[in-house]
């Protein structure tokens, strides 16, 4: 099989992204279209925050989702009157379908607005602190992002072990 056809074959569509692991750090992601969950109930009032689902998780106790303000602080929300609760619906991204970038991944970006048109394509080289790409504009990479942009990906070849 020649190699575009293959290509074409491992081609991944979906977005990009941003993946913060407390204590670990901030990484560049492209997150596979079929593993976003749109219109998810997230679990809590989209007014106040309560929680609505079940409290006990197996180490903690879950109150509620609460937003922080610049300095990191919980902004606080009147509860809604008993049954006035709305539940939150969002999108959900599956861990299954986040891929975190690596040198030789292939990945095109798109427009959010015109998802026809090519904003960035290449060979992924990213910096020592594997977030910015070594041959794109800063601000622009992290943008594409932040912006979650439509994207596809071609995943670099795994060497093949020796046998």
């Amino acid at each position: 099989m020649n190699q575009h056809k293959r290509d074409m074959e491992r081609m991944l569509t979906g977005v990009c992204g941003v993946y913060f692991e407390h204590g670990v750090g901030v990484f560049v992601i492209f997150q596979e279209e079929k593993y976003i969950w749109k219109e998810y109930a997230l679990g809590y009032c989209k007014h106040c925050g309560k929680w609505l689902g079940d409290e006990h998780h197996e180490t903690i106790k879950i109150a509620g989702i609460f937003p922080l303000d610049a300095e990191g602080n919980v902004i606080t929300r009147p509860e809604c009157p008993a049954g006035m609760h709305e539940t939150e619906v969002g999108e959900v991204w599956r861990e299954d379908g986040r891929h975190f970038l690596k040198d030789g991944d292939r990945l095109s970006v798109y427009s959010k607005e015109n998802p026809d048109k090519l904003l960035w394509s290449g060979v992924v080289k990213l910096d020592c602190a594997q977030f910015y790409h070594v041959n794109v504009d800063q601000e622009l990479w992290a943008e594409w992002f932040r912006e979650e942009c439509p994207a596809t990906l071609i995943p670099a070849e795994q060497p093949k072990a020796r046998t």
